[in-house]
């Protein structure tokens, strides 16, 4: 069973800490939507695509973070 999704910083480091996350951080859940279930956690990569906030519930060691993120009007490129 999933445990979540672990992000990285990839190519673009100076983003990934301007969004609050940090090397290790497991995102549990989207939006309301458990990432730990396989049908919500497709739920949630679908919803995505439309989202213009996103709440972020992450795993970051010991520690539970909730993370608060608004969409370039752009959209997010998943």
């Amino acid at each position: 069973q999933p445990m979540g999704y672990r992000v990285t910083p990839g190519k673009k480091p100076a983003l990934f800490r301007a969004a609050g996350f940090q090397a290790g951080d497991v995102i549990v859940e989207i939006n309301g939507l458990d990432l730990t279930d396989p049908q919500q956690s497709m739920e949630a990569m679908n919803a995505l695509r439309q989202a213009q906030s996103l709440q972020l519930s992450i795993n970051r060691g010991e520690e539970s973070v909730t993370l608060y993120l608004d969409i370039p009007s752009a959209g997010l490129n998943i």
